[in-house]
């Protein structure tokens, strides 16, 4: 216990004798220290750790399947089925797809994301409302008490988190609810819902109206076999049963940790191993100083082995200090790590599940401490295999003459090694900027520039029927029309980077019989939006072919569509669309519709990387005038400027329809902050990379070229052109890099597979960037080798001859 006592004040004092150094190796392996602890616990917060449910492992979502794959979402009465039949849950719970509403009884009208959920829902989850209670049978019935379970952040937004929840007087839509129950902080199943209210079946009855998802509870000691066998055979029985109202076969099954966290592990887990590399970079530039240091050091460990210390006694004390060394860096880089949590936090994409839950607990304390002790064994025990087991040699050579082989060729891999990583650091960096060039540069065929949108809910008493919503509607587009620099006002029910669930196959009329048709003769699903006449103008959508809509285009007269270029190419390959009918499933069953426009392909950037264009048909606002519309305003000056005379025009015209009001380039911002974020993380970890990198180079080549002063000196007094010693000295040290650098180039091509599912419209394989990112790191490289061999061969050679 003594000594290791005295070990550790003897390490403290050694790094106390050289603060430059000291102050250099904590900031370089604290920052590396971080990053990693920084990458592990987004990790171990969206991977690793369980759902925040009871027995998350029981959980998993159920799906329709047809007779050749094809895979659904459940239409209610096939869940009752499910539900009443099966024996191997402890219960299946559905929800109805999320949809806005209009929600009155807090400061002012607001809209909300309403979550209709069957009764079993609560104890499917395992979860119960944290103030109240959830949902009872009797409340589930058709016509039951119209009641509600609030979401924690709505509650806290809307209602000041009022713990008396019968104070609250809750209007949704026009239809008074009691509210029952407040769900936990951060509860999310799937969706995230603002309001949990009972399942309402009544439109949706019918066997092939898929509009619902389930989740399952496994009963305990039930295998996933037996469920899923199960689950087969009721879905058998329910098609021998109702053989003209489904096509359902069977029945698939997810994980729920699955279907929630969908394909963010990549990403996540490419971060991870950047971040790794970034710390073996950091503990290589350290090592390379160490051992620099050690060489400093040999007389002094050559008396202390002459006067009795053993082999082992001196690596052991140079471990110590390594141990030390990363002890201080891996406190700070905890520090640094929890700063940079707090940034991702807040600036994090939405997209990202779970990632509010990131915090410092145990197992990233764990990690961290792991990372400290694994640092000081890489960069600490290398030092030590260069203590000389012949002292009485080392005290005669001194330190003249001697090439020290061993460490000069331990440099020469540190170098080769750091330039290596940096190499693989910057092109998977690269690659991304490269994507995103290719992602901004994508034609989206809609102009985000200049365009404000109102998102509204018409939802209410006041506004159940059509002409309601229509007379507010038109008084509503004249007075934003007047705005100063509006130039086009259109409307929509979604937005080009706004989800639609709702989804339908286009068909060229008359259609076949649907059994006949395998999944892979189905023309792709096209989503639909509902439009006006002045839609594609104001969002700078072009019209290709035909016309747009007009006012004529209303309940009674012929049923008409526009589609977009995609759908057309889908349908009519290599004909003219216009004039021609189509039918639109599930939608329009044995309606003909009449396509008399095509439209450009509103890209949303949030479904590139690897998308295809996608089909999309609208429907003339006049014959369906839903209740939850997005108005869309162009104007030839600052959108942003017309916020507030909007939201004025909002309230004189509805004062009770709330509006969200945003630019449309704030909301494609919002559309591409996942790639932003990767790019910036990994961005970051490739500039830190580069830096200590070069860094790392410039120490070595600085203590190396310093040894080397009285050669230098000989070279130069036998008549050695300065410039001849340079250019020697440099391009050997460059050599190394070079060869490091096409070592990274090839491990960069290895592990490019890995980077494909990130990146759009560039290869892996990318010969620009495989060319770019080594030329960086050897300009960096070289720029760290020319300065210290340019100083030390412009001093005077008296100096140096006199200091040798």
């Amino acid at each position: 216990m003594e000594e290791i006592k005295r070990d550790l004040k003897y390490a403290l004092r050694q790094l106390a004798r050289s603060p430059g150094f000291t102050i250099a190796a904590v900031l370089t392996l604290s920052l590396g220290i971080g990053a990693t602890t920084v990458a592990f616990n987004l990790v171990n917060a969206v991977l690793i750790r369980p759902l925040p449910f009871p027995d998350p492992d029981r959980l998993v979502t159920l799906w329709e399947r047809r007779a050749r794959g094809q895979e659904l979402t459940l239409s209610f009465p096939n869940f009752e089925d499910w539900r009443d039949q099966s024996r191997s849950f402890e219960g299946i719970a559905a929800i109805r797809f999320p949809s806005q509403v209009t929600v009155l009884g807090g400061e002012e009208p607001t809209r909300g994301t309403i979550l209709p959920v069957s009764r079993e829902f609560f104890d499917v989850i395992g979860v119960q409302p944290f103030l109240g209670r959830p949902i009872l049978y009797d409340e589930s019935r058709q016509g039951g008490e119209r009641v509600a379970v609030l979401g924690h952040g709505f509650w806290q937004r809307n209602f000041g988190a009022n713990p008396d929840l019968g104070s609250i007087d809750l209007n949704i839509s026009g239809v008074p609810f009691r509210v029952v129950g407040v769900m936990p902080s951060g509860f999310k199943v799937l969706e995230e819902g603002d309001l949990y209210t009972p399942l309402e079946q009544g439109p949706f009855r019918v066997r092939d109206s898929h509009n619902y998802r389930a989740i399952g509870r496994l009963h305990p000691g039930i295998s996933w076999q037996q469920a899923e066998g199960e689950m087969n055979r009721i879905a058998a029985g329910i098609l021998q049963a109702y053989p003209g109202e489904t096509r359902t076969v069977g029945v698939n099954m997810r994980p729920l940790r699955s279907d929630i966290l969908g394909d963010v592990d990549r990403p996540l887990l490419i971060l991870l191993c950047a971040a790794g590399l970034l710390l073996i970079l950091a503990c290589s530039n350290v090592a390379s100083t160490l051992l620099a240091k050690s060489t400093l050091r040999e007389r002094e460990m050559a008396i202390r082995t002459a006067v009795g210390a053993s082999r082992a006694r001196l690596v052991r004390q140079l471990f110590t200090e390594s141990l030390v060394l990363a002890g201080i860096a891996g406190s700070v880089g905890l520090g640094i790590s929890h700063v940079a949590l707090v940034l991702v936090r807040s600036h994090g994409p939405d997209l990202v599940p779970r990632l509010q839950t990131v915090s410092i607990d145990g197992p990233v304390i764990l990690f961290a401490l792991g990372a400290t002790l694994l640092t000081s064994v890489i960069f600490g025990l290398l030092p030590g295999f260069g203590v000389s087991s012949d002292p009485a040699g080392t005290l005669r050579s001194g330190q003249r003459g001697d090439t020290h082989r061993r460490k000069a060729l331990a440099w020469n891999l540190l170098i080769g090694g750091e330039a290596a990583l940096a190499v693989v650091l910057v092109v998977a960096s690269g690659l991304l900027v490269r994507s995103l060039q290719q992602v901004l540069s994508t034609d989206t065929n809609f102009r985000p520039d200049g365009v404000l949108t109102v998102a509204m809910s018409f939802s209410g008493s006041r506004y159940q029927s059509a002409e309601a919503r229509v007379g507010k509607l038109n008084e509503l587009k004249r007075e934003l029309e007047s705005l100063p620099g509006v130039t086009a006002v259109g409307f929509v029910n979604h937005l080009p980077t706004e989800n639609t669930a709702m989804t339908g196959v286009v068909f060229a009329s008359p259609i076949p019989d649907l059994d006949d048709i395998g999944p892979g003769e189905i023309p792709p699903s096209s989503g639909w939006r509902v439009v006006d006449e002045d839609y594609f103008a104001a969002m700078g959508i072009p019209l290709l072919r035909g016309r747009t809509f007009t006012r004529a285009d209303g309940p009674d007269s012929p049923p008409v569509i526009i589609v977009n270029e995609a759908s057309a190419n889908l349908v009519f390959p290599g004909e003219d669309p216009i004039g021609k009918p189509v039918q639109f499933l599930p939608f329009w069953r044995e309606v003909d519709l009449t396509v008399v426009g095509v439209v450009g392909e509103a890209r949303d950037w949030r479904r590139v990387p690897g998308s295809q264009p996608e089909g999309f048909v609208y429907w003339p606002q006049r014959t369906n005038y839903t209740r939850y519309l997005t108005a869309v305003i162009h104007t030839d000056g600052d959108p942003a400027a017309l916020t507030r005379p909007a939201k004025e025009r909002l309230r004189a015209v509805a004062p009770s329809v709330p509006g969200t009001i945003r630019t449309m380039n704030a909301i494609v911002g919002v559309s591409l902050q996942e790639q932003k974020f990767t790019l910036t993380v990994l961005g970051s970890f490739a500039l830190l990379s580069l830096f200590l990198a070069a860094v790392g180079i410039y120490g070595v080549v600085s203590y190396s070229v310093s040894r080397r002063s009285r050669e230098i000196g000989i070279r130069l007094a036998l008549g050695a052109a300065s410039s001849t010693v340079r250019q020697r000295i440099f391009s050997r040290s460059l050599g190394v890099v070079a060869a490091g650098a096409a070592i990274g180039v090839a491990g960069a091509l290895l592990a490019g597979g890995v980077m494909e599912s990130l990146l759009y419209g560039v290869s892996s394989r990318d010969l620009v960037t495989l060319v770019a990112a080594p030329t960086v790191v050897l300009g960096a490289a070289a720029l760290a080798i020319w300065i210290p061999v340019l100083r030390f061969t412009r001093v005077d050679l008296l100096v140096t001859m006199r200091a040798e």
